[in-house]
């Protein structure tokens, strides 16, 4: 099983997921919460991905790109948590980058010279 979330290469952007949050402290401190890319975050994940807030008051993390597992296999992306009285933390969200085959299966072969010196092995 992978450590974190799963995109597949390939796949078109999208939605990876909601962002959910809890609070163990007390109920003043918790809810609603609000997400956001960390502002540290370095300039290619700013590229690549985006943290949106739908009308339902709800985060979601998207992609903004197409991902190759050949070029990076993973992403470590900071996402800061704000609670309802503006006290913030950050997580980290490790995104894997599914492997798929993009290469198409076809016929070969291969072609072997065996040099054998004075008929020894």
């Amino acid at each position: 099983m992978a450590d974190g979330l799963v995109w597949d290469e390939n796949a078109a952007p999208g939605r990876v997921g909601e962002l959910i949050a809890e609070d163990y402290d007390t109920i003043e401190n918790g809810p609603p919460f609000i997400f956001f890319l960390d502002n540290d975050a370095d300039a290619e994940l700013k590229a690549n991905f985006a943290v949106k807030r739908g009308y339902n008051g709800k985060s979601y993390l998207d992609t903004l790109n197409i991902f190759d597992r050949e070029k990076k296999k993973g992403y470590k992306i900071p996402i800061r948590v704000e609670d309802n009285k503006g006290l913030s933390a950050t997580s980290i969200l490790n995104l894997v980058i599914g492997d798929r085959n993009d290469n198409p299966m076809k016929p070969g072969s291969s072609r072997i010279f065996v040099n054998n010196y004075e008929g020894k092995a």
